[in-house]
């Protein structure tokens, strides 16, 4: 029997009383956001503790969107502030970098989920990313980190169906990978090329572009845009955004004809990491 919405909701909801506390990893997207919302629902708000590491990986609206979400839902949230870059491992950014940044951020995640004797510890992991490439995934199974929207097989649309009926913005939102994914393996990731790249992106979002990545080749941006809107770009905006490309840094700035590509850096091998 082919499963459904209703079955995986309903067995979330009882796995949730099951448990009774849980911490939820919260990061304001679309699945933290829907699991942190609906555990709320179903579990006293004293029950649920929101968990928010804010770190250079995110962009200041995706940090914005976190707080917003935890004022108007009025979220038991607790925010950790780490540094990523204290790690080796992940600077040199190899393809188990994954694995590395997310047993450094979920074991402080932990720590503090039992220093409030909260000690099931949840994270967003839908059913659609058993396919890609996510050695992240690794580190949180070695941490016994559950995965209940995974588990009770919720993709990613059935998230957002949800979501827009619990009312959160989040529905409509597109996903944001962190910015480190935006580098290519092999190549040192620093706090500049970073905030050079999430300011690149924002130049382009606010002209309309959505679906979008800058891929920081070193000394080169390679803009990867959703195909429809490369006519457009072309004729408007490619004057305007070379000009601010290299006013950040860049060297050369290209546009991908190929299009936005998910895991475009995993794709060379037929991986694909955290949708990048």
């Amino acid at each position: 029997m082919k499963d459904n919405l209703d079955n995986k909701i309903n067995n979330l909801k009882n796995y949730l009383l099951e448990k009774e506390r849980v911490t939820i990893a919260f990061s304001g997207g679309v699945d933290s956001s829907f699991l942190l919302k609906f555990a709320n629902e179903i579990l006293k708000k004293e029950n649920v503790l929101g968990v928010f590491v804010n770190t250079k990986l995110q962009n200041e609206a995706e940090k914005e969107r976190v707080y917003k979400l935890a004022k108007d839902n009025e979220f038991n949230l607790e925010v950790i502030d780490l540094d990523p870059f204290e790690l080796k491992e992940f600077k040199e950014n190899s393809k188990e970098r994954c694995y590395y940044c997310k047993s450094f951020i979920f074991e402080s995640i932990l720590k503090l989920a039992n220093s409030k004797g909260f000690y099931t510890v949840l994270d967003g992991t839908n059913y659609d990313d058993i396919n890609e490439y996510r050695p992240g995934v690794r580190a949180l199974k070695e941490m016994k980190i559950e995965s209940p929207l995974r588990d009770f097989k919720f993709t990613k649309k059935d998230i957002r169906k949800s979501s827009k009926a619990l009312g959160l913005f989040t529905a409509e939102i597109e996903s944001s990978p962190c910015l480190a994914t935006r580098v290519p393996y092999g190549i040192e990731i620093t706090p500049m090329v970073l905030s050079k790249v999430d300011k690149c992106e924002v130049f382009l979002r606010v002209r309309g572009y959505k679906g979008l990545r800058v891929r920081a080749h070193e000394n080169l941006a390679r803009i990867e845009l959703k195909t429809e809107d490369i006519e457009k770009f072309i004729l408007n905006d490619r004057e305007s955004t070379v000009e601010f490309f290299k006013r950040m840094g860049f060297d050369f700035v290209t546009l991908d004809l190929a299009g936005y590509q998910k895991g475009s850096f995993d794709n060379l091998d037929g991986d694909n990491e955290d949708g990048q």
